[in-house]
């Protein structure tokens, strides 16, 4: 348990060591004087309050307050602009809409994030669950009105942002049909406000096209398995057991995982299908009675979890993840138990084996296309659907990883 602990809290001080990233930046002061820095990039999925920078690479920490700051950039991904804007607040969930049509508006100050800038800019707040865009025009900000509603037994919906953008846009973007089935997202909103801006996806003011994306990536992944294994037998008024020695089983897999859009892409999810062949056998033997217990269990390993990466550089990486895991036997995997005894008394016992699931938690490191993973797998049944046989299979391993794209 020391050790765990002891390891739990190098990987938590190297997580804390290594996330902050500082890159160059600016923010301007409430007079618009600019001051250039390094501010931490922490790809802000909600829209920030405040924000830490330095003046010098070796400088001293700073923190900069939403009063104090009226705009501030990170390179060419992240920009935000201050600004103080009536904001409706309605909730989107079905079970808890507003009864009221027409927006319910709060004066909100807040930093928004700039997606497109351009003759019409268009931003994003998003706090929680809260996602609303806004347009700007000629440095005035104003929300787009989107708001479903409960409209007796039904559900309605305020679309007033087709109306919005068609005033702002009609002198370049004439055919009405382009309004009418807009759709209140943020890759729909894009699409336009860069269309009428004359950009592009690699535009300068397409900020959208250099922040986080959803990124999806395959790899090989070959490994071998410590396992251990377990086999307790009620039958005939009888209680046995058979443990049997720990054993390396090799695997082959391929997984995908799915990089998630927000955090500089440090949260992934992952599925790591995999197949393995655990084989056994154990012999227990005394003057009077001998026991052969053996276990033939092939199968096909599926661990879905979570995966945090711990950036080290720009191609190096620590990586934990955690997850639930099925197996699926192929074809007719089994256990046995032969016993003889005294007086000639023998019989033998068989079980089947079938799907079985346990929890799995592992960490790593990368390096480019290359990984290497310490992955423990917590117990599981091989034999769950049945009342006389109790088995237990758990294992510790090494997965290699070779990433394919």
């Amino acid at each position: 348990m020391k050790t765990i602990l002891s390891t739990a809290l190098l990987l938590f001080t190297i997580n804390c060591i290594s996330q902050i990233k500082y890159e160059q930046g600016y923010f301007k002061d409430n007079g618009g004087n600019r001051t250039e820095c390094l501010i931490r990039n922490i790809a802000w999925k909600d829209s920030p309050a405040d924000f830490e920078y330095k003046l010098t690479e070796s400088g001293n920490i700073s923190k900069a307050l939403i009063n104090d700051v009226s705009e501030f950039s990170v390179g060419d991904t992240y920009k935000f602009i201050r600004y103080t804007v009536d904001i409706d607040f309605s909730a989107y969930d079905v079970s808890s809409l507003s009864i009221k049509k027409e927006p319910e508006w709060v004066s909100t100050t807040a930093f928004f994030k700039v997606l497109v800038e351009g003759d019409i800019t268009l931003l994003e707040y998003v706090k929680g669950n809260t996602a609303r865009f806004l347009s700007v025009v000629d440095g005035k900000a104003e929300q787009l009105v989107y708001k479903p509603y409960k409209a007796g037994q039904s559900i309605g919906y305020n679309n007033a942002f087709r109306g919005q953008l068609y005033e702002l846009m009609k002198e370049k973007i004439t055919d009405t049909e382009r309004f009418k089935n807009l759709k209140y997202q943020k890759d729909k909103l894009v699409k336009l406000f860069l269309e009428y801006n004359g950009g592009d996806q690699e535009e300068e003011g397409n900020f959208t096209a250099r922040q986080n994306k959803t990124k999806f990536g395959l790899k090989i992944t070959p490994g071998m398995n410590i396992t251990s294994g377990y086999l307790n037998q009620a039958s005939y008024g009888f209680v046995q057991a058979g443990e049997f020695d720990t054993k390396p089983v090799f695997r082959i897999g391929l997984e995908a995982e799915l990089v998630l859009p927000f955090n500089n892409n440090k949260w992934s999810v992952f599925i790591d299908p995999n197949y393995q062949h655990y084989k056994n056998s154990l012999t227990q033997k005394t003057d009077t009675e001998t026991k052969e217990w053996s276990v033939d269990y092939k199968h096909i390993e599926i661990p879905v979890g979570v995966r945090h990466y711990i950036f080290l550089g720009d191609k190096s990486k620590i990586f934990l993840n955690a997850g639930y895991s099925i197996a699926i036997v192929l074809g007719k995997g089994s256990s046995r138990m032969h016993y003889e005894g005294p007086h000639s008394s023998r019989y033998t016992l068989n079980g089947e084996a079938g799907r079985g699931s346990n929890f799995m938690a592992g960490g790593g490191f990368s390096y480019d296309r290359f990984s290497a993973e310490l992955r423990y797998n917590a117990k599981r049944e091989i034999v769950p659907n049945s009342v006389s046989w109790y088995s237990e299979y758990s294992s510790i391993g090494l997965i290699l990883g070779y990433k394919i794209f």
